[in-house]
């Protein structure tokens, strides 16, 4: 009896839907400095229609911007900055629950601040 509960827990718990918020991860920044002075910088843009029936979402749309930028101020280390944007709306009209005339526009933001010890294992700069 108990097994069947929690099997039933797990389905009913797995099964809820939430179409309003998209899960939109920063892109990966792995600075590959080596030694003093060095630099880093990187930036990516996404964009689209916002919608899995993007022919009728024309006012839905999906942006992103990622920046990183990293430095070594010393031959073992270094500081790294991100900075994350997403800017995100719906056109109102729910790809399941067509009735729903919610319109939802938000803006993400996330800044990312780190630091670090790198070394070299061998003399071959591995």
């Amino acid at each position: 009896m108990q097994r069947l509960f929690i099997i039933s827990i797990v389905i009913f718990l797995s099964s809820c839907y939430s179409p309003r918020y998209v899960y939109s991860p920063v892109t990966q920044d792995i600075p590959m400095v080596s030694k003093i002075k060095d630099v880093k910088v990187g930036a990516y843009f996404a964009g689209g229609s916002g919608g899995t029936f993007s022919n009728s979402t024309k006012h839905a749309y999906n942006l992103g911007m990622d920046l990183h930028a990293a430095y070594a101020f010393s031959n073992h280390f270094a500081a790294m900055i991100n900075q994350y944007n997403r800017w995100e709306r719906n056109a109102s009209n729910n790809d399941v629950f067509t009735g729903d005339s919610i319109i939802i526009k938000y803006r993400r933001a996330l800044t990312e601040i780190g630091g670090g010890y790198y070394s070299f294992f061998n003399n071959e700069n591995t």
